[in-house]
């Protein structure tokens, strides 16, 4: 990721330190920055926070000049990068050398200039090795820490002498750490069906929302696009059961016809041919069986029949993903014995929370074996921080059910992928929820992603 240097001169004040801004928001940025600083010679330094760099350096109210401002930007795809920018912007009216440290993936959706250096977290320790010599002179005969000169020793109280590599290798333990500790962990949906159903390409996957506005739509939708572009998967197949207010037909800009209203009176009587009739295509691998054009009753599927439409559409593509209504119906136990995995979609509220908990006793009660029942947590902040990590403690002990999968908030982009009726794996192809989904398609139980 690093580009090559304009050669900027050196700006370096009378007392011969040079003068660094540092703007980041969370721990791990400070961390980076750390890491990175740590390898300077000795600096003045000021450090900014996200809210006020912008403003404060656009009008010039640091009373600074600065000769390096270093900026970490975390891998998030919502907030974050939108401030980061506005840094970017005020930095560029600046003399001041930019370093930007960020994943490639939060780096990809930033406007950075070529004169900036761009460098991953892992590797903010050779900073130094990019900076131009003029911007950044030593003091004296001091050696630069990280260069092509040997590392200063640092003389303890003792009288020994501790190299200063010790000191990167304490900051790289203590990111470790910090990212080990903050957060669900990393590899909590390792086992989870959803992920072995995922890997093996093939089953009946349920979507059940436990509450309005969940996303649980958005998410089977979006899922199924990024199966069928897979090129290990032969077809897939996404069955709107939601049989008054579907919405998968609006999402994908597929025409409602007559024909769905006309299957559900004669479920009983359909076979292969006359069930693919029915289907729409999107895109050569993708097939929806789309909700009817007009309000059913949640009873127009008589029991038995939710599982002669699985049978039908298993018989089209190996990979089924079902969308379900956010009420339980006379036939709602027998889709979810019929399912592989069913993905249990709720958002971090006391409404969901207490939903879910009803829905899972309202199963035991009836002796459904919920040994296939995953919980997700849709629309998650991307900066994980201590209070958000203590109110998941509090939902799963009051659902009594471990959390297995963690799905981003994609912002605004995501409702405007909706409306105009097209999925993000083609609308906002760098939406942090588009890129969580393709994850979960990508990972393996045996590689597992990251918080997703």
């Amino acid at each position: 990721m690093n580009q090559p240097l304009l050669d900027i001169p050196s700006r370096v004040a009378p007392d011969g330190k040079p003068r660094v801004c540092t703007v980041c928001d969370d721990a791990i940025g400070v961390l980076h920055v750390a890491d990175a600083l740590s390898h300077l010679p000795p600096h003045d330094r000021t450090d900014l926070g996200f809210y006020e760099a912008a403003s404060m350096l656009a009008d010039d109210l640091t009373g600074l000049s600065f000769d390096l401002l270093i900026l970490a930007v975390g891998a998030s795809g919502d907030g974050l990068p939108i401030m980061a920018q506005q840094v970017i912007n005020a930095a560029m009216a600046l003399p001041a050398v930019l370093v930007v440290i960020a994943p490639e993936s939060a780096a990809c959706q930033l406007k950075i200039p070529f004169s900036a250096i761009v460098i991953e977290p892992d590797a903010a320790s050779t900073l130094p090795k990019l900076l131009p010599s003029r911007v950044m002179k030593l003091q004296g005969e001091a050696k630069w820490p990280g260069s092509e000169f040997e590392s200063p020793e640092k003389t303890l109280d003792n009288g020994t002498t501790r190299p200063e590599g010790s000191r990167r290798g304490f900051l790289k333990k203590l990111k470790t750490m910090f990212r080990n500790s903050r957060g669900p962990r990393k590899y909590r949906n390792q086992n989870s069906v959803l992920s072995k159903v995922l890997f093996r390409r093939s089953g009946v996957i349920v979507f059940q929302g436990m509450s309005g506005g969940a996303g649980t739509t958005t998410l089977a939708t979006n899922l199924a696009v990024e199966l069928a572009g897979e090129k290990n998967v032969p077809g897939v197949c996404l069955l709107d059961l939601n049989l008054q207010f579907s919405a998968i037909a609006s999402y994908l800009s597929i025409e409602e016809t007559d024909q769905i209203g006309d299957a559900y009176q004669s479920i009983g009587t359909l076979d292969t041919d006359s069930f693919e009739e029915c289907l729409r295509s999107f895109g050569p691998k993708l097939r929806v069986f789309p909700g009817p054009r007009e309000v059913l009753p949640v009873d127009a599927l008589a029991r038995g029949e939710g599982t002669r439409l699985i049978s039908l559409t298993q018989q089209c593509a190996p990979l089924v993903i079902i969308d379900m209504p956010h009420v339980l119906t006379d036939w709602s136990e027998e889709v979810f014995s019929a399912a592989d995995a069913v993905v249990c979609v709720a958002q971090q509220d006391v409404r969901s929370v207490r939903n879910a908990r009803k829905f899972r006793d309202q199963l035991l009660e009836s002796n459904v074996n919920m040994g296939h029942f995953v919980y997700a947590l849709n629309r998650c902040p991307s900066d994980l921080d201590q209070e958000w990590c203590d109110k998941l403690q509090h939902f799963e002990l009051g659902l009594g059910q471990k959390i297995s999968h963690f799905f981003p908030d994609g912002g605004v982009e995501v409702g405007a992928a909706c409306d105009m009726g097209s999925p993000l794996l083609k609308f906002a192809t760098r939406n942090v929820l588009r890129k969580s989904l393709q994850a979960q398609v990508d990972m393996s139980p045996a590689k597992d992603a990251a918080y997703v």
